[in-house]
């Protein structure tokens, strides 16, 4: 049987591993775990388990505090429906578009999982519903990850996906010195750890192989894997790792989320407390929910400046991750990571009016935002010479994003330079950045989505590929997909574990290495796929990444 669990974890991460038996072909699938008894579903050749908790509820006294294991409930308990969404942050409006999640509930007693299986298992673990967006918003709900597992299930290759929900926004993601003393920050992450600790102890008793962990997210679940990649203990957790539309930032210390957790404090009437963090515990979720509300949201003015979000605590993140990086300093598994073209356009629609210095590199010299202004030019008539180390670029490239469409979608006369830097400084960035280095140590894969250029003013925006890899944009050109499963399955996305079942592929897909001009795969519009080298802005990234690593950002998306 093949499986996909949905827990009540709220961001975007996947996880996959290989199943080693065949779990119940029951139609009315049931599974005694050791703290409770669990009776799924079965839809065509997927049993189902939703709901499944796999943590105590986070509530009252348990509220920003470490999670802990689920209750002991005696009897069978129908694991037939969705838990609750955990509590989300209300954005801010964007004309024609809407992130807003029609969860049936939603709960601080969310941490649930849920399953499907097929009939020959192997696992996907998921941290990333398709809505999740900036640790702020989504839940398991939102990830369709059906069309990939009944595809594994064709191909011989039969996968477990695994969806937990985890604590978002200021319930998951509370900083300032009091957090920090508590030992209490990036509670998201740790609800993400702790969904993988119980798919090790649990795996097996759905037909998963615990040796053979994959974790997958979106978003900010890309940023959760790399952050997971870079604590060494994850080497006993999972086994590969991919990162779609994310990667690792760079990012400020709990102590500097002061500002948000004062502000908290003070509009839930927590002031005057001696134990503000014990207040904080004891008032009603409402009052709690509307305080976040009033915090700066991914769609506010300042964007990707975001108030809640992963930040270095000497606990999980030991460092700030680039410096990391550049001592080796992370788990040695193969990876695949991507971006798509004009990562910046969404998130350039609501700051098109402020200073992006002030914004994103406060503490950036006159002389590194000089540097940035010359590889990002205002003019796009001066791309040509600031870009000329890379002769195979066109001048319609260099017009800003999105990219290839020349001076089509200047929303304002600042808009596509925005929208480049930012795609460049919080996604392209990091990932090439991570990509040299680690594709030293192990294998790793790189791609570029393209899609989406004529379709809308926003060219391949953020996430704009979740449809590739699950299978539900092109059913015709199942590449992507296959390569998913192969990779779930063999740590290879070229290789299947079932060869006899799946036809030959006409494109190979090389590793991301230097020696070999560093391969990307790249899709393009109409449904196109080839191969192309990883050297597109060489310059302006490089300048980029030179200035994150002097730690000129303080603040970082997602």
């Amino acid at each position: 049987m093949n499986f996909k669990l949905c827990s009540s974890f709220l961001a975007v991460l996947c996880v996959v591993a290989l199943a080693v038996s065949a779990a119940s072909c029951s139609r009315t699938p049931v599974v005694a775990l050791d703290y409770s008894t669990f009776e799924g579903f079965t839809v065509g050749n997927v049993s189902q388990y939703l709901g499944m908790p796999f943590a105590a509820p986070p509530v009252g006294q348990l509220r920003f505090r470490k999670p802990s294991p689920p209750l002991h409930k005696r009897g069978v308990h129908r694991a037939t429906e969705f838990g609750p969404a955990c509590p989300q942050q209300a954005l801010s409006p964007l004309p024609g578009i809407d992130f807003a999640g029609n969860y049936s509930s939603i709960s601080e007693d969310c941490e649930t999982r849920c399953f499907r299986l097929s009939r020959m298992p192997r696992l996907i673990y998921n941290f990333r519903p398709l809505n999740q967006r900036g640790f702020e918003i989504g839940d398991a709900t939102d990830t369709p990850a059906s069309t990939l597992v009944e595809r594994s299930i064709a191909l011989g290759q039969p996968v477990i996906v695994v969806i937990p929900n985890y604590r978002i926004n200021g319930l998951g993601f509370l900083a300032g010195r009091e957090v920090l003393e508590a030992g209490v920050s990036n509670l998201g992450l740790h609800d993400q750890r702790f969904a993988l600790e119980w798919i090790q102890k649990y795996i097996s008793d759905f037909g998963g192989d615990p040796h053979k962990v994959t974790i997958w997210g979106v978003s900010a679940g890309a940023v959760s894997v790399a952050l997971h990649l870079l604590n060494p203990n994850g080497n006993s957790l999972f086994h590969a790792a991919f990162m779609e539309s994310g990667g690792p930032l760079q990012i400020p210390k709990v102590s500097d989320g002061q500002k948000e957790y004062d502000a908290i404090v003070d509009t839930v009437g927590c002031t005057h407390h001696r134990d503000t963090l014990a207040c904080l515990r004891t008032v009603p979720l409402n009052a709690l929910t509307a305080a976040i509300n009033e915090t700066r949201d991914i769609f506010s003015f300042s964007s990707l400046n975001l108030a809640w979000i992963p930040r270095v605590d000497g606990d999980l993140i030991k460092e700030e991750p680039y410096t990391l990086i550049r001592r080796k300093a992370y788990v040695k598994v193969p990876f695949i990571t991507g971006n798509c073209d004009d990562e910046g356009t969404l998130f350039s629609l609501s700051n098109m009016n402020i200073t992006f210095v002030d914004n994103y590199l406060p503490s950036a010299t006159a002389e590194q935002i000089q540097r940035i202004a010359n590889v990002y030019p205002d003019d796009p008539s001066q791309a040509r010479s600031h870009f000329a180390i890379a002769p195979t670029m066109t001048l319609i490239q260099k017009q800003g994003s999105p990219f290839d469409t020349g001076t089509a979608n200047a929303l304002t006369p600042q808009f596509k330079r925005l929208a480049a830097v930012q795609g460049d400084i919080f996604f392209q960035g990091p990932r090439r950045f991570l990509l040299e280095t680690a594709s030293e140590t192990q294998n790793a894969w790189g791609y570029l989505n393209k899609q989406g250029k004529t379709s809308s003013s926003l060219g391949a925006s953020h996430a704009s590929d979740g449809g590739e890899w699950f299978g539900s944009r092109n059913p015709t050109e199942p590449f992507a997909v296959g390569a998913m499963i192969n990779f779930i399955n063999t740590f290879d996305p070229n290789v299947p574990a079932n060869p006899h079942c799946v036809p030959k592929s006409s494109l190979f897909w090389p590793q991301w290495q230097a020696s070999t001009g560093v391969p990307i795969l790249v899709f393009s519009d109409p449904s196109k796929l080839s191969i192309s080298n990883d050297t597109f802005r060489a310059e302006p990234m490089r300048v980029l990444n030179e200035i994150l690593s002097l730690g000129a950002i303080e603040s970082t998306p997602l």
